[in-house]
């Protein structure tokens, strides 16, 4: 047994028949001229969704308008300056490329990696940041990708080196600080002093899960399994005695915490559990796995109605609950997450507008004053492509790598 279908029947239709809506929609927009290339915006997170549209239909159109747009991201890379980071940097274009068409060349990806990077030994630059979308975890997942290139395995031992460096001890474990960087728009900027976050999104439960899959692959084995050690006694230390399944602020600092959190991948308690059970079956280690599924139990069993989520993306939305909630229960068969992934897919479909947004969707942003305004995305983390792939991972049998991009890419019961 391998990946499975959530469902079938009439909701699976209406799943379905919302997926190739979506393609209908992102057809309309393979122009040259879009210039969002990366993986979690732009051209190569909707290379990502059409591969695997493509995968469960077998039409070739599907699987040209993969190619296009991965194209387009590769010609946008050449063509311009980007960042390193895996969420809007070339690294995430790079890990589409190598996810989707591994014969593909992305040497040159780890030469300037390991340029910007600097030599081992060296202090880390000041301008580093640890996190999973835009620091040195994110980087990492990249390497893990392609762990079997030389280059990649250079690069994993010095993003070992420079999270370390740029680690505290403390007497609780091991953490990082996030410094106070974020524009106004981002719901931590309210914090004015450096602060801990403890999203997968930019904070420690994204290392948690890299250093996790680096430890279950031998790299680095005993520092980066030190590192996960700390950060895991670190993150549990920091629990809360509630009971409604939100155990975890989205950050803190000296002087505030984040109020309880949504129920979301990027900053709330399902993609932690998720990510710290990811580590915990990674390595082994049957305590991380209780604490984890204890976790994931409280928000499988939250109120929906309730949960003030109010979109469908990947992110902090209804489709990405209904995937994590999806990937817990291939990988442990708990009819508690299967009932928990087909609430948030219904959900998903009553926050579905006809005639509104791409293909009946919309994404909450934030406008230069900061005020909530609902527009159109066509990308993979905050946009169609992922509800999309979240549509097509309830309904097919095949089973959903690309999330590991997300650090969710725990292993299915056989």
């Amino acid at each position: 047994m391998g990946w499975r279908p959530l469902l079938t029947g009439e909701r699976a239709r209406q799943l379905t028949e919302a997926a190739h809506d979506i393609a209908g929609a992102l057809r309309g927009i393979a122009r040259s001229d879009r210039d969002d290339a990366s993986l979690m915006g732009g051209h190569a997170g909707i290379a990502l969704f059409f591969a695997y549209l493509a995968r469960s239909t077998g039409d070739a159109s599907d699987e040209r308008a993969s190619r296009r747009h991965l194209e387009l991201a590769v010609d946008a890379v050449a063509a311009r300056r980007m960042p390193t980071d895996l969420d809007a940097g070339f690294t995430g274009v790079a890990w589409a490329v190598h996810h989707l068409a591994s014969h593909v060349e992305t040497d040159g990806v780890e030469e300037g990696l390991a340029t910007w990077l600097g030599d081992r030994g060296s202090p880390p630059r000041s301008r580093q940041r640890f996190e999973h979308l835009s620091g040195l975890a994110g980087l990492g997942t990249y390497a893990l990708e392609r762990r079997s290139h030389p280059g990649a395995s250079r690069m994993l031992l010095r993003i070992i080196e420079l999270l370390a460096a740029l680690s505290e001890g403390t007497s609780e474990g091991i953490t990082w600080r996030s410094e106070p960087f974020q524009p106004p728009e981002v719901e931590h900027a309210r914090a004015p002093e450096p602060f801990y976050n403890l999203g997968v999104a930019h904070g420690i439960p994204g290392v948690i899960a890299f250093l996790g899959r680096v430890s279950g692959a031998g790299i680095a084995d005993v520092e980066a399994r030190r590192l996960l050690d700390g950060a895991v006694s670190w993150l549990l230390a920091h629990r809360s005695s509630r009971r409604d399944g939100t155990d975890f602020p989205a950050w803190f600092s000296a002087s505030e915490t984040s109020p309880p959190n949504r129920i979301s991948w990027c900053s709330g308690n399902l993609g932690v559990s998720v990510a710290l059970l990811l580590a915990a079956r990674e390595v082994g280690e049957r305590h991380w796995d209780r604490e984890a599924l204890a976790l994931a139990r409280a928000c499988a069993a939250r109120d929906i109605a309730a949960s003030k989520v109010d979109q469908t993306c990947l992110c902090h939305g209804s489709a990405g609950n209904a995937h994590l909630f999806n990937r817990l229960y291939q990988s442990t068969g708990e009819t508690c997450f299967r009932d928990a992934a087909l609430g948030w897919l219904d959900y998903s479909l009553t926050l579905r507008k006809p005639g509104s947004g791409l293909a009946g969707f919309e994404s909450l942003d934030r406008d230069e004053n900061g005020r909530g305004v609902w527009v159109t995305a066509p990308g993979f983390l905050n946009g169609i492509a992922g509800v999309g792939l979240a549509f097509l991972a309830a309904t097919t049998s095949i089973e959903p790598a690309w999330d590991r991009i997300l650090a969710a890419g725990l292993p299915v019961v056989r």
